[in-house]
């Protein structure tokens, strides 16, 4: 897959053709840049002066806590933007370390020259500004689902949320994404759902849950 391809996947590009991508980008100023293993993209503090895109490879988004120890924050893929929030506002600063996982390329445009390019392109500043829109929302409902005490009424909380006092819940994300929602490992979230399975809570299968018992579903919640 080509790069502008990968481009038209992302969230800035969204709705428009490879060809309209093309056109938009022919008089732009862009780069793409390369980076090896554990190479550093962006150092926490630093000034956030570029949009930028994964096209190839993946990042991960880091801070160190007051251990010393190393925590992961975000895992970011290709056609994910790094850092879309604080690309403009009062304190355009990265807040973690942003480290290359392996082989990756980066593509990135000032920030003067994004912005010229989305007042040219009302498609171009309506993805953007969604782009905040979704990273405000999923912010928001982390804060509330790390407030509960355990992987089990983060679970449990998310099941109630979402399957609005339905048996059976299509998941709205990825097991991932939760994981990432919820602050836990993929393992971790993982296993309690296994538990949870084993137990008679719920009956879940892949991206499908039922509730099988609510009553011990909504005690969890306290636990």
């Amino acid at each position: 897959m080509s790069y502008l391809e990968i481009l038209s996947e992302t969230i800035v590009f969204r709705s428009l053709s490879m060809e309209e991508i093309e056109v938009i980008l022919e008089n732009s100023v862009f780069q793409y840049k390369r980076y090896k293993k554990d190479e550093i993209i962006a150092q926490s503090g630093a000034p956030c002066n570029h949009a930028r895109i994964v096209v190839e490879g993946n990042v991960s988004g880091e801070m160190m806590d007051l251990s010393g120890k190393i925590l992961k924050i975000e895992d970011i893929v290709p056609t994910m933007m790094i850092a879309p929030a604080f690309l403009y506002g009062k304190r355009r600063m990265y807040p973690v370390n942003v480290i290359s996982l392996g082989d990756t390329v980066i593509w990135q445009m000032h920030r003067d020259e994004f912005s010229r390019l989305m007042q040219q392109n009302l498609t171009l500043l309506d993805n953007f500004l969604s782009a905040i829109s979704s990273r405000a929302q999923f912010l928001t409902e982390k804060i509330k689902f790390v407030s509960f005490p355990s992987i089990r009424a983060k679970i449990a909380g998310f099941i109630l949320h979402y399957s609005q006092e339905k048996e059976t819940l299509q998941l709205p994300i990825t097991h991932q994404q939760m994981s990432e929602l919820f602050g836990v490992t993929r393992p971790s979230l993982s296993r309690e759902i296994r538990k949870m399975n084993a137990e008679g809570i719920i009956d879940s299968e892949r991206d499908v849950i039922r509730i099988v018992d609510r009553d011990r579903l909504t005690a969890l919640l306290k636990v």
